[in-house]
């Protein structure tokens, strides 16, 4: 995905975790998958599933003329944070390794996570 549907990506699943009323802990869309940490009362493959069509829809609203192409892998790693112990751990994993366009995004996605700057940087996350 190139930068504007990376971005309608996040936008879909910031829709669907609104409508569901889930809460969505961490997201990080990249060119080739989607990493999510979501608070939610149904299985992860549910929450997986709905992402999926929520971002499919606003990706074939933002470019018809790719109406019908499959986007997405068959299913995808799905699994069940038991403990805040796992939960940060996940969170912490979805930072590694980020490249960010601009200043102005490295700023939004850490405030999309609730992690202020200088914690990330004294967390020792590689951003």
């Amino acid at each position: 995905m190139d930068i504007d549907q990376r971005a309608i990506t996040r936008d879909a699943i910031h829709e669907v975790c609104q409508y569901k009323h889930w809460r969505l802990l961490a997201v990080q869309v990249r060119s080739n998958h989607v990493h999510t940490v979501v608070d939610a009362e149904v299985s992860p493959e549910l929450v997986m599933n709905a992402f999926k069509a929520y971002a499919s829809r606003a990706l074939n609203l933002a470019n018809p003329q790719q109406r019908g192409r499959f986007r997405w892998a068959r299913h995808g790693s799905t699994r069940y944070l038991r403990s805040q112990e796992n939960i940060d751990a996940a969170r912490s994993h979805g930072m590694r390794g980020i490249r960010f366009e601009s200043p102005a995004q490295l700023r939004s996605s850490l405030a999309e996570l609730g992690i202020p700057l200088d914690a990330a940087c004294h967390a020792g996350h590689t951003l």
